[in-house]
């Protein structure tokens, strides 16, 4: 089932975010972020929207994605711009990625907008492969980062 996030949901998204780091071979450090989620989650107007995939019965957490909205320049309107998506390995080929991106898409026309955008690292064959088919087309930028937060290598 997926679902938006909720408080109860803050903790288990530190682990979903490890794993979502190791995957991509990124560091990961916990640093209180549930309490700046919730910040940012939970404010009006939203800074961030999440949404939860829950495992059957109520057995914890499959997966998750975010999202803000943005606004682009150069097409003079928002976009939504999807910051993370991941399914955990027993949960992945079941549909969890196309219905997270179905219900982005969903989130996106409520408030007017159509187009969606993210990325991910060249070296992700498992996310390239799915993101493809379903129709996404990439696009060819590179992404830089600058200053104390700037995403590090695993060790």
């Amino acid at each position: 089932m997926i679902r938006p996030a909720q408080r109860r949901d803050l903790t288990e998204l530190v682990e979903l975010c490890a794993l979502h780091a190791r995957h991509e071979g990124l560091a990961f450090e916990e640093n209180g972020q549930p309490a700046r989620w919730e910040e940012a989650l939970f404010a009006e107007p939203p800074a961030l929207h999440a949404w939860v995939v829950e495992a059957p019965g109520g057995k914890g957490l499959l997966g998750y994605m975010t999202a803000v909205v943005e606004y682009s320049t150069w097409a003079a309107r928002d976009f939504v711009y999807m910051d993370c998506l991941y399914v955990r390995e027993r949960g992945r080929r079941q549909g969890h990625g196309r219905r997270l991106v179905e219900t982005l898409q969903a989130f996106a026309r409520e408030r007017g907008i159509h187009e969606l955008q993210w990325q991910t690292p060249p070296g992700n064959a498992l996310g390239l492969d799915f993101y493809r088919r379903i129709g996404a087309r990439p696009l060819e930028k590179i992404r830089f980062a600058l200053g104390a937060d700037a995403r590090k290598p695993a060790a």
